[in-house]
């Protein structure tokens, strides 16, 4: 992956944990703030930030990713240890280009992602977090917390298709066609699809993204007709 030759880190090595180990020290100290605040404001919510991914759980399965080396430069040990410790009641986090809104172990897990705008128009229907973010003609940024109120879930493809299909990570012979076409072999060797009963992580995004995704599509194909050559990655 590119994040592993473009950075440089002085007397740090990508190929261990040292890197990871070194920015998390710089947090050290903020379980006595966090505590500190709290006892000051008793009863309001803790909402915490990071750029990269706390947990695993949060970013789709090797097998479903377009780029299935991902994984290895989201996030951290370190990070998901030091959100636990604080105990925040949401985290938002960013990274990975996928919407998420899930629950784990009693903390909010958010990502609201602006994405590149070529993945908004090839697959807004992963990237949105809610009926209007980022795909309402006249986008808000995403509420995360209203006076101490936190608002209801919001649905996001990734996230709402994991409430209907528990985690196989041992799966590994049956990946979707969108990633099997990558490979020489792809259509030979294992299986291509999403299993019996499975619906793709999309159709779980709200209609507003749907709908606007369909008309995207249209578009796409009414020029292609016309002539105009189009670069496609079907979903």
């Amino acid at each position: 992956m590119s994040d592993f030759f473009r950075c440089r880190f002085p007397g740090l090595d990508q190929r261990d944990e040292s890197v990871a180990a070194h920015f998390d020290a710089l947090n050290d100290g903020l379980e006595a703030q966090v505590a500190a605040l709290r006892a000051k404001h008793p009863g309001a919510p803790l909402v915490t930030f990071s750029h990269f991914v706390p947990r695993l759980e949060l970013v789709p399965e090797k097998r479903f990713l377009f780029l299935p080396s991902l994984n290895k430069a989201v996030g951290s040990a370190y990070l998901d240890a030091r959100v636990r410790a604080l105990k925040p009641d949401a985290h938002v986090f960013g990274h990975t280009h996928f919407g998420w809104d899930a629950t784990h172990d009693g903390i909010r897990y958010l990502q609201a992602c602006l994405a590149y705008p070529s993945e908004r128009r090839m697959r807004l229907t992963t990237v949105c977090s809610g009926d209007t973010f980022p795909h309402a003609d006249e986008p808000t940024p995403l509420l995360v917390c209203d006076g101490g109120t936190f608002p209801p879930r919001y649905q996001c493809g990734w996230s709402t298709f994991y409430d209907s299909h528990a985690r196989n990570p041992r799966l590994t012979h049956m990946v979707p066609d969108y990633v099997a076409r990558q490979y020489a072999n792809g259509r030979t060797h294992g299986e291509i699809g999403w299993g019996g009963g499975i619906r793709p992580a999309w159709t779980y995004a709200p209609p507003t993204a749907l709908s606007r995704d369909r008309r995207t599509k249209d578009s796409r194909v009414w020029r292609s007709e016309s002539g105009e050559h189009l670069a496609s990655m079907d979903k």
